[in-house]
């Protein structure tokens, strides 16, 4: 078929939708001249899509219509927004209302009746047109009736036919942590079974990053910085002598992250990088209170963990993870009246568990 008699083709095929959206109440399809180039286009390609699989089932054009917005960069979305690319029939045909499916039907049967015809004349099409027109007219409003509630755009599909993880991304968290470091004589090192022991409080932030999901693939690999302001607070007592308090006042961090996905759409994934922290430790004489000695010191070293994010929507992604910040060690000299000082030596690591939710652009 020539491509002017497919474009005529297309006109009628995407009037016909117009009236079926119509009965639907969806007014977002306007007539052929003042529709949107992407409309059109779409109705061109599926008018070629038809001829060019006569015997294709509905939900194949359907799927050919999806390939073809997804390469174009749209996605899934509850509005139809030729801005931000969204579309509520990027889901499998099954996924579809009973009315959609009924209008790729709708399609297929116009284009066949209408190249019958192609091959007589243009007017011959009109002719066919008209009729199908009338025909299409009183379907709609048959149906119409039935069908008088607003229209809901479908469930969004059970898995995810959008990349959520690939390209910039920022967001916020909060979490809360654990000091799990020791000072000789004072703070120990606190078993896992007992983290009541340890300094902790929460913590919370800002985080970004920058994430690739590999073609093809089930592999991702990523950047992500974060700063967050901490709380972890605690003390210990030396009975008689003197009482230590440690407090961690804020946490940074550069990791990369290597993930898989490899169940439905959510990612698991290892991190490592490198933190930062700082805080103040501090010596006071348990009897009067004084205070003998006092550090902030800002520490450094690796930082690991691991997590799993969750994309809630195209957009937004949730994420849960676990971070160890293995710090250096630091010395507080607390003076003596008499001789050297004695010096307490702190190893100083941080457990975090923070919850994230990330706004990828």
């Amino acid at each position: 078929m020539k491509h002017d008699l497919i474009i005529n083709v297309a006109r009628v095929c995407h009037e016909a939708n117009r009236a079926w959206c119509l009965a639907h109440k969806d007014v977002s399809q306007k007539e052929w001249d003042n529709a949107e180039p992407w409309q059109r286009d779409s109705a061109i390609k599926g008018v070629e899509f038809a001829l060019a699989n006569p015997n294709a089932a509905a939900s194949a054009q359907h799927d050919a219509w999806m390939a073809d917005k997804i390469r174009d960069g749209w996605k899934h979305g509850e509005i139809k927004d030729s801005a931000a690319k969204t579309h509520p029939c990027i889901v499998p045909f099954e996924q579809l209302p009973d009315h959609q499916q009924k209008k790729d039907h709708l399609f297929r049967a116009i284009v066949a009746t209408l190249a019958v015809h192609a091959a007589k004349s243009i007017a011959a099409i009109v002719v066919a047109a008209i009729a199908l027109a009338a025909v299409t007219g009183a379907f709609t409003a048959a149906g119409a009736a039935d069908m008088s509630a607003p229209v809901k755009a479908p469930p969004a599909p059970s898995y995810v036919n959008y990349d959520p993880f690939s390209g910039f991304y920022l967001g916020a968290n909060v979490g809360y942590g654990w000091d799990l470091g020791s000072t000789a004589a004072a703070f120990q090192a606190v078993p896992l079974g007992n983290l009541s022991m340890a300094p902790q409080g929460f913590l919370g932030g800002l985080q970004a990053g920058y994430g690739v999901r590999f073609a093809n693939s089930l592999l991702y690999a990523g950047i992500e910085g974060d700063v967050d302001a901490a709380a972890l607070s605690g003390s210990a007592t030396m009975p008689g002598l003197i009482t230590m308090s440690s407090k961690n006042s804020w946490l940074t961090s550069v990791r990369t992250e290597l993930g898989v996905i490899p169940v439905g759409h959510a990612l698991l994934y290892g991190t490592i990088g490198w933190g930062w922290g700082g805080g103040s430790f501090s010596v006071n004489d348990l009897n009067s209170g004084a205070q003998l000695a006092s550090v902030s010191p800002t520490m450094s070293g690796l930082v690991w963990g691991g997590g799993v994010k969750f994309p809630l929507s195209p957009n937004w992604v949730l994420d849960v993870k676990y971070l160890q910040y293995d710090f250096s060690s630091f010395n507080t000299a607390v003076p003596a009246a008499n001789g050297a000082p004695t010096v307490f030596s702190t190893k100083d690591r941080v457990d975090v568990v923070r919850v994230g939710l990330n706004y990828k652009f």
